[in-house]
This record gives C-alpha cells, sequence and structure tokens, in this order.
C-alpha cells in the first residue's frame, strides 16, 4: 500500500514542479493502489452507509473497484 500512495504522491509533486497543475488526481488512481489500502482496513468495524460489510466488498472485489475507477476516470461516478 504504501508503495501505491508514493507512487500517487510522486507523481503529483512531479506535476507540481512542472506545469504546477495536477488535472485529475482520479488519473492517479487505479485497482492495486485501492486493493492495497482495502488489505490494511481492519474489519469488523461498522457496515458503511450502503450496510455492506469489508468482507461482503471483499467478496467480489477486482468488480468492486474496477467499475468505480472507471466510472471515475471518464466523470460519470
Amino acid at each position: 500500500m504504501v508503495n501505491e500512495l508514493f507512487g500517487i504522491q510522486y507523481n503529483i509533486r512531479k506535476a507540481n514542479v512542472t506545469d504546477r497543475k495536477v488535472q485529475n488526481r482520479v488519473l492517479y488512481l487505479n485497482v492495486d493502489a485501492l486493493t492495497a489500502i482495502y488489505s490494511k482496513m481492519k474489519s469488523g468495524k461498522a457496515d458503511g452507509i450502503n450496510k455492506v460489510t469489508k468482507e461482503d466488498y471483499g467478496m467480489d472485489m477486482k468488480e468492486n473497484l474496477e467499475n468505480p475507477v472507471e466510472r471515475m476516470r471518464n466523470g460519470s461516478y
């Protein structure tokens, strides 16, 4: 997880140095980074607003992450 987040931070810093613009931070998100973050989250916490637990969300992890990442990138999220 840390490496993925450092990669995102590096790309944002690089954009700030070159042209001082970060057009869309969503472009730096990807399924691998979100999967790593998910794996570090604690289990057994309260359900989300949609009543889905971490464990339920993880049952179909690939689709659960690919769909919102794609929707964020194309602006339909």
